[in-house]
């Protein structure tokens, strides 16, 4: 017998048990219903291309997002250069809304004012919200992290966050899902020391977080993510995994310290970043979410869901329009026992990766003077609203000119092409085949 308890969700949530009136089997009562309304990863495949579900979110327990997800960025959860109005008309699955602390921590005040979270304070109700500490689509700059506090670099200068502030953050912009806070100044050319410091500071955050985490009412049901960091160092990656895994509240795991975010994330080659991510992943339990963020080209996305990567971000969409491009690669579904990329199976492409990133063509710039009489829609065959409704040429006349229009356009066009890129492959994996890129 099944029961819909979706409908006393709020209920539950607000009921907080009093040991002077509830006696001990109401307590146990509340907590066993509760853990209808704790985040579950349902992994529908035994396969290497694993996909799944993520549901029994507690903010919105009747949703589920189909695996692998794609965070939409966004500059305090407005998706840049887009308003709702122009967002809700884009032909894409939005499954959830990436909101960063370092571009929204300037709202905190106005958000707790509020109190009704980060979504409806910027317009953006009944959108799902995932909050990260950095922006994917902006470089890392180095700042002073100490034991007790953060540098994060934000549009008004950097600031220092405690983990007090940040869980306080947490509290006010009420997400759906929300990574632990974590000292991500690392990559694969940092010192040991910083490696050993990033390691020792992420781990003593995590405690901190997950402290304050279990004892608050209105956090206490929402997912969190711990971040594993430690550069390329394998060594560091394992110490500080073993530490997350001692808490049974960790619902999934950013890995981080691959790279410093920022467009330069476009240039990595997936071989290397692989031995790294594979022998991580390898030390992860299988029933929990894996999340990369980065604006990794569509070839290396693919390589890395084929590794187990379950959510990446659409930081890649904000670098190509302000850019002034529009993306013009292709996908296609190709045998399981190939992947191809323009033609080369996955064996020809491993024998020649300094030519992975002039494998295929992914964007045109409209910049270009070649796009001044070019009367054809931005790509041929998009159904989206710039390409339905506007040329090359027009477009080529916004930026030329400056236009505020300009940008519109591309990101309307780029965020649908990379949502239908993805939706792409979640039906091509579940039809047990893999993503060529053409």
């Amino acid at each position: 017998m099944c029961y819909d308890l979706s409908k006393y969700h709020d209920i539950i949530l607000n009921f907080v048990p009093c040991g002077d009136v509830i006696t001990t089997l109401s307590v146990t009562i509340y907590y066993l219903i509760l853990q209808f309304f704790i985040m579950k990863f349902i992994l529908e495949n035994s396969n290497k291309v694993r996909f799944g579900k993520i549901c029994s979110l507690s903010r919105s327990p009747n949703l589920e997002l189909e695996t692998p997800v794609l965070l939409v960025n966004t500059k305090a959860g407005s998706v840049m250069h887009l308003s709702h109005e122009v967002l809700m008309k884009i032909d894409g699955p939005i499954q959830c809304l990436q909101v960063p602390l370092s571009n929204s921590a300037k709202c905190y005040e106005g958000v707790r004012g509020f109190k009704k979270g980060i979504m409806e304070f910027a317009g953006m109700k009944g959108f799902l919200s995932y909050c990260s500490v950095h922006d994917p689509a902006e470089k890392l700059t180095k700042g002073k992290n100490e034991k007790e506090q953060i540098s994060v670099n934000t549009c008004n200068g950097r600031i220092y966050i405690t983990v007090q502030r940040y869980m306080e953050i947490m509290e006010a912009f009420q997400p759906d899902m929300y990574e632990a806070l974590s000292d991500g100044y690392n990559d694969s050319n940092s010192s040991n020391r910083r490696l050993c410091k990033s390691s020792a500071n992420s781990m003593s955050y995590f405690d901190e977080c997950m402290r304050i985490h279990e004892k608050s009412k209105i956090l206490k049901q929402t997912p969190v993510f711990g971040v594993i960091e430690g550069g390329h160092n394998l060594i560091y990656k394992e110490k500080i995994i073993s530490h997350l895994l001692g808490n049974p509240n960790v619902c999934g795991f950013v890995i981080s310290g691959l790279h410093s975010n920022g467009p330069d994330v476009e240039k990595l080659c997936f071989s290397s970043i692989e031995s790294v991510v594979h022998q991580t992943l390898k030390l992860l339990p299988d029933d929990r979410v894996k999340v990369i963020h980065g604006c990794f080209r569509p070839e290396v996305v693919v390589r890395l869901i084929e590794l187990g990567i379950d959510i990446f971000d659409s930081s890649l969409v904000d670098i190509v329009t302000n850019r002034g491009s529009a993306f013009v690669f292709g996908w296609e579904a190709v045998d399981k026992k190939t992947t191809m990329v323009n033609g080369n199976t996955e064996g020809d492409r491993d024998k020649s990766v300094e030519n992975e990133l002039q494998s295929y063509k992914l964007e045109i710039s409209l910049g270009d003077k070649i796009y001044f009489d070019d009367f054809g829609p931005l790509l041929q065959g998009c159904s989206c609203l710039a390409c339905q409704k506007h040329t090359r040429a027009y477009i080529h006349h916004l930026f030329v000119t400056k236009e505020m229009l300009g940008p519109v356009l591309l990101m309307i066009h780029n965020l649908h092409h990379y949502l239908s890129f993805f939706a792409f492959i979640r039906k091509t994996v579940r039809d047990g085949h893999r993503v060529g890129i053409i």
